[in-house]
């Protein structure tokens, strides 16, 4: 029996669409039954913060100098450069003969003045008695009183003049006016000074860390306020040994105006760490601008965000589960999210965007940072 073209045409395309249909059979077979090879890693919980880093260097919070307040020369430093000293301590004595002498002249001339009033004054006194008994005139009895009166007036002023001594002579004292340390002497014993002459530096105990920070960064929210971590070496000098100490931004100050201005931040270091007194180290400070406590912890490339929406595929029995989360802050290759995560979970790092929702999966455990990183 011969059979037409078209028989012959129909029985092809008959063939053919058999034979495809078995091979996407076979295919949807082969994707049912497929297991994926994955990477995974733990998911944390812990605080997450978004940060910038710098290197400030430790300085005291003021740096005073001491002036002399009279001319002389100096007599006595108390104390040597470096040496810490309170309040009230003295710090040098300045020689000042000029002022001696002038306080002895002025004792002189009060034994003087006293001995010049109580003659004055009794002769007043006698004269009161004449007048009454009108044996002098009265003029003559005026002039006695007046006489007296400025004996008196007299002796006032030499006693104003020596407590302005007093006031000089207290100057050839200089005492501490705060808990510091002696920086430097800018003079030394012997040298003759004049007032206004600056004598020694001294430095407050207290001590801030100094931050010149870049205007950019300014912007990210740095200011006075800012909750900042203080990487403080255990001992100084000691390298890799580092503690972590909280503390906050205390002052703000724009050193430029121009493109790429920096700023100086000031960083009080708390009372119980004034044991580090050696000015002039350098702190890494990190300035936290965001920060998010426990919360869990995954490698931003686990985040797959599709439709406006984000979500995770943690391994649960060696099948991929898709969970929405919420995500809240990235920061250095690592992510904070919100979900509905159980304990257990592992995030699925690798193959997330061929995955579906309870995939098979073959996991590979990864937990250091370089491997989950890859």
């Amino acid at each position: 029996m011969m059979q037409t073209p078209d028989t012959i045409i129909k029985i092809v395309m008959i063939s053919l669409l058999f034979m495809t249909s078995c091979k996407e059979k076979e295919k949807i077979e082969i994707e049912t039954n497929r297991v994926l090879a994955v990477r995974t890693t733990s998911i944390p919980r812990r605080d997450l913060r978004r940060k910038v880093e710098y290197v400030g260097t430790l300085k005291p919070v003021r740096e005073t100098i001491i002036y002399a307040r009279i001319g002389g020369s100096i007599s006595e430093i108390s104390h040597k450069e470096g040496e810490n000293v309170k309040k009230g301590d003295v710090l040098v004595r300045i020689k000042a003969p000029k002022v001696a002498k002038q306080k002895k002249t002025l004792f002189y001339e009060l034994e003087k003045a006293k001995l010049e009033k109580a003659h004055l004054c009794n002769y007043m006194k006698i004269d009161a008695r004449l007048i009454k008994q009108k044996v002098i005139s009265k003029a003559k009895y005026d002039q006695s009183v007046l006489q007296c009166k400025a004996a008196k007036k007299g002796i006032k002023a030499i006693y104003s003049k020596l407590e302005e001594i007093q006031t000089v002579k207290d100057r050839k004292i200089e005492r501490a006016t705060e808990v510091g340390k002696v920086v430097k002497w800018l003079a030394q014993p012997g040298e003759n000074i004049f007032p206004g002459k600056s004598v020694l530096k001294m430095a407050s105990k207290k001590q801030e860390i100094v931050v010149n920070v870049n205007e950019r960064d300014m912007f990210k929210g740095i200011k006075a306020g800012t909750s900042v971590i203080l990487h403080l070496p255990e001992k100084i000098g000691e390298k890799n040994r580092f503690k972590q100490v909280k503390a906050k931004v205390d002052r703000v100050f724009p050193l430029a105006k121009y493109p790429g201005r920096l700023v100086e931040t000031g960083i009080s270091l708390p009372q119980k760490l004034q044991f580090y007194d050696k000015a002039g180290i350098s702190i890494d400070v990190e300035f936290i601008i965001d920060q998010y406590p426990q919360i869990w912890i995954v490698p931003s490339k686990a985040i797959k965000t599709e439709d406006e929406k984000t979500s995770i595929f943690v391994n649960r029995k060696n099948r991929a589960y898709k969970i929405e989360v919420e995500l809240k802050l990235s920061s250095g290759g690592f992510s904070g999210i919100k979900g509905e995560i159980q304990k257990d979970d592992q995030v699925i790092i690798t193959g997330i965007n061929r995955l579906q929702h309870q995939d098979k999966i073959y996991p590979v455990v990864v937990e250091k940072e370089k491997e989950i990183q890859k």
